[in-house]
């Protein structure tokens, strides 16, 4: 590679131009201007991408980008947003946010919502149908 640099401990890189392994045990492979940036994190080809979280792997053709965040009660967690702000997604199927419910038969590009942690008994069984909350059905 051109002008890659490999600064954290046991840190690598190799190809490409201009990229950048300062996390410990990070790695950049390829690609253009990439960073990985925080500890066992690596990336994978593809134009100015950065691992921000540890033990994350991003692939030349990532759509999220992910990050730490802490909510009220100071409980971490790891929120991915689109690289792009005006991205699409087209999910033919469809989107289950919760527990997946074993006796329902799921219609098609359909959107189900239920609680964390606990079966919703939701059941999106008509094509196009949404569901949201507790025992709900369409």
């Amino acid at each position: 590679g051109d002008l890659n640099v490999a600064s954290g401990k046991s840190s690598s890189t190799s190809g490409g131009q201009s990229n950048k392994a300062s996390g410990e045990y990070s790695s950049s492979t390829g690609g253009e201007g990439n960073e990985a940036t925080v500890s066992y994190s690596s990336i994978s080809g593809g134009q100015h991408n950065t691992a921000t979280v540890p033990y994350s792997s991003i692939g030349g053709d990532s759509l999220f980008e992910c990050e730490e965040r802490t909510d009220q009660d100071a409980n971490l967690r790891i929120v991915c947003s689109p690289i792009m702000p005006d991205t699409y997604f087209n999910f033919q199927q469809g989107i289950v946010i919760g527990l997946w419910n074993d006796i329902c038969n799921y219609g098609s590009g359909i959107l189900s919502v239920g609680p964390k942690g606990s079966e919703s008994g939701n059941c999106p069984s008509g094509d196009g149908a949404v569901t949201l909350g507790y025992k709900s059905s369409a």
